[in-house]
């Protein structure tokens, strides 16, 4: 009988299909053994904050009983939005009219425009969207939006240097002249 593989050469080719084996069972073996994960992380988002200022002034006047004048008031607004929520929000404020001790008051203060408003986003702030038109006059007493920041928009630290120009009629009495703004921070625009 004759062999037409050598006893060398076959016991190479059963060494090869052997380690064929092995390794063909070991990859269907870590195919059958796999197994998917879920990976998770929590975001959470910190609190919508307002800063305004405690007081603030407007430039004196010298009335000479001849031309309207003007006073101009600065402060500045900060806003804080860490929320996650994206959903925007808006900047409100009640003036109430500037009155002197005998109850004589000025017209309606007026932001004269968007200029008037300084912007400075903290570095890797979105700037905010906003909406308002300008010239803006603060109507007496009501709540009014004056800033926003629309959806997607406003997110990190924001100062809003806002300057108010009050109106004083040439025929106005002298005195000292106050009055209450109220600013308030509201989520979601306007």
């Amino acid at each position: 009988m004759s062999t037409f593989f050598g006893k060398g050469t076959l016991n190479k080719l059963m060494t090869s299909l052997m380690v064929a084996a092995i390794i063909s069972t070991v990859f269907l073996a870590s195919i059958q053994h796999a197994n998917a994960a879920t990976g998770t992380v929590d975001l959470s988002g910190g609190d919508l904050t307002l800063t305004v200022p405690t007081d603030f002034s407007f430039s004196g006047v010298t009335l000479d009983g001849l031309a309207d004048k003007s006073a101009t008031g600065t402060f500045t607004v900060g806003v804080d939005d860490p929320s996650g929520t994206n959903a925007g929000w808006k900047l409100s404020a009640i003036l109430t009219p500037l009155a002197d001790t005998n109850s004589h008051t000025l017209p309606a203060a007026q932001i004269l425009t968007s200029n008037d408003i300084a912007v400075t986003d903290t570095s890797g702030a979105t700037a905010a969207t906003n909406s308002i038109s300008y010239p803006y006059t603060f109507p007496e007493s009501v709540a009014t939006v004056f800033y926003n920041a629309a959806v997607n928009t406003g997110q990190g630290s924001h100062s809003y240097g806002v300057t108010i120009t009050q109106s004083v009629p040439k025929n106005s009495y002298a005195g000292t002249y106050s009055g209450t703004l109220t600013i308030s921070l509201v989520a979601g625009p306007a």
